[in-house]
């Protein structure tokens, strides 16, 4: 089935029936929804916005921590053609404030954690209502009628100024970065993949590789607050991963974390051992033994986004014989414009890879990157100067140098 719109991949969830779909792993257990537990429970908010008249068009804002239940507001929500403005959960009381304020939002949607002061009026605890009964009354008429350029998310991002921009991505951007994928979908039925993902999921980031992609290919997702990198590596190994979404600041202390484990006799750590070791069959053999028992042999593919990663950890996941994904991209294309793809077999280190097919970049004289397609933002929300500023010629002017 062609995915054209959000409520199209809310459509093919029963399709992989009780597979696990999303979980959240706290310090010691993880708690899993299954695909059809989250249809269920996206149409069951659904059914929750529909009975607070809650029309089309309006914004609602989601300001919480990665968690099943922040997937099911946001499938949920796109069933009734509403705008969601995801919100960090680290962000301060008065920046959600003048975010709400901006958006005109009809909704909060908060975690346990935020502080709702001065908004109690339209603040829902996402932990209750997605417990709350659905009513059946509500089913008919339940899914609202949209286009594909209408939109989906305003996400804020800085960018290169101080002023937060609403970056305004429509299903038809996220419906494009889901396609892109469609050729890897054979891959999903060989193998039971399971991707932990560190991003969070108010960024473009986490939306696009913690929830659209994977879930439209059946996958299982975890979402975790934990970040210490000996915990990480422990939730790699006992939750049987096989892919792993971090930022290169994490994916060095990763990478840091197994090279000083302990390995051999003489109390040497594996960094130690393999010094002076230049014959690159055996350093690989000792390198993949070694991180294998750590993190687990189902454990073979790492992706890393949002900045670059450094030269010496590219080569050190290669040295292991793992799969190694970079990608580039902004939020104003909605996620990502190019990938590279480095495999134990073709060392392809220091590229932001190629561009996904069904768009057009280039470089403007003074090497900026422009970028036109499918999943590039229609615009800032309303923010008509820099709009035309930033999409000058047809072309995103993304203000990044190659």
């Amino acid at each position: 089935m062609r995915i054209e719109t959000i409520q199209s991949l809310v459509a093919l969830l029963p399709h992989f029936g009780n597979r696990r779909a999303v979980g959240l792993r706290k310090l010691y257990a993880t708690r899993w929804w299954g695909y059809s537990q989250l249809y269920e429970a996206a149409n069951q908010f659904a059914a929750f916005l529909m009975d607070r008249e809650i029309s089309a068009g309006s914004r609602i804002v989601l300001w919480a921590a990665n968690s099943p239940e922040w997937v099911c507001v946001f499938l949920g929500a796109c069933l009734r053609g509403l705008v969601v403005v995801p919100i960090d959960e680290s962000m301060s009381p008065g920046f959600v404030r003048k975010v709400v304020s901006e958006t005109e939002a009809t909704l909060l949607i908060h975690g346990a954690e935020q502080d709702v002061s001065g908004l109690e009026e339209i603040a829902c605890n996402i932990f209750r209502i997605t417990e709350a009964p659905a009513n059946p009354q509500l089913r008919d008429g339940l899914i609202a009628p949209i286009h594909p350029d209408d939109t989906a998310l305003i996400l804020y991002t800085s960018g290169t100024t101080s002023k937060p921009k609403g970056v305004i991505i429509t299903h038809r951007n996220l419906a494009y970065q889901i396609g892109a994928f469609e050729r890897w979908k054979w891959l999903a039925r060989l193998y039971p993949w399971r991707l932990l993902i560190l991003s969070p999921l108010s960024h473009i980031q986490g939306i696009l590789l913690g929830i659209l992609i994977p879930l439209s290919m059946g996958l299982s997702v975890i979402y975790t607050d934990v970040l210490d990198p000996t915990q990480v590596i422990r939730i790699i190994k006992q939750n049987r991963v096989t892919l792993l979404m971090a930022v290169p600041r994490l994916q060095h202390l990763i990478v840091q974390e197994l090279k000083n484990s302990p390995h051999g006799k003489g109390g040497k750590n594996l960094a130690e051992r393999l010094e002076g070791v230049r014959f690159f069959p055996l350093r690989r053999h000792i390198l993949f033994l070694a991180t294998h028992a750590i993190l687990g042999y189902w454990f073979y593919i790492t992706m890393v986004g949002g900045a670059n990663l450094s030269l010496a950890d590219e080569i050190f996941w290669f040295d292991c014989g793992y799969v190694l994904i970079q990608g580039y991209g902004l939020t104003e294309t909605s996620g990502l414009v190019s990938m590279n793809i480095s495999n134990p077999f073709l060392r392809r280190l220091g590229s932001i890879g190629k561009p996904l097919a069904g768009q057009t970049v280039t470089l403007a004289q003074d090497g900026e990157v422009l970028v036109r397609g499918p999943h590039v933002t229609p615009g800032y929300y309303r923010d008509t100067a820099i709009t035309q500023e930033i999409l000058a010629d047809g072309f995103l002017h993304t203000g990044d140098l190659a």
